[in-house]
């Protein structure tokens, strides 16, 4: 978890590509399955979201924005192995997580982090923002 915050307020900032209507609750199982949870926290300086994605290394995340969508999508080279598996209970080899940005965030001056799993991207916030501009966000 994101140090110093609490995680107490759900900020619906956030869009998945999911599209959970006409689909069946199996399917909405298996898309939170194969897509990782994200916790976004919002202070009065900026915008914190916290991707859960155990296993993967910083350089198996591409961070991008334009036009105020932020769109964070990870790919793990697949391991194939001559193990039975038991269980998958998930599959993060491959993703993506898409964001309509609020109209305060100042996207260009975004940053992230890769720490103990978890992926955290802080969005700094002002008063005059026009995310037009397509950026890639690196992962410290």
């Amino acid at each position: 978890m994101y140090p110093g915050i609490a995680c107490n307020k759900k900020i619906p900032i956030h869009k998945s590509k999911v599209d959970y209507f006409n689909q069946s609750e199996d399917f909405a199982l298996v898309a939170s399955l194969l897509i990782p949870p994200v916790n976004i926290v919002e202070n009065k300086d900026n915008y914190v979201i916290i991707i859960a994605t155990p296993g993967l290394q910083r350089d198996d995340f591409c961070i991008e924005f334009k036009n105020s969508i932020l769109t964070i999508s990870g790919k793990k080279d697949s391991t194939t192995t001559q193990d039975t598996i038991d269980r998958c209970e998930y599959d993060l080899t491959e993703w993506t997580r898409t964001f309509k940005l609020p109209n305060d965030a100042e996207a260009i001056l975004a940053h992230a982090d890769y720490l103990n799993g978890e992926l955290i991207i802080h969005i700094p916030r002002s008063d005059s923002v026009e995310n037009k501009e397509k950026a890639t966000i690196y992962v410290y």
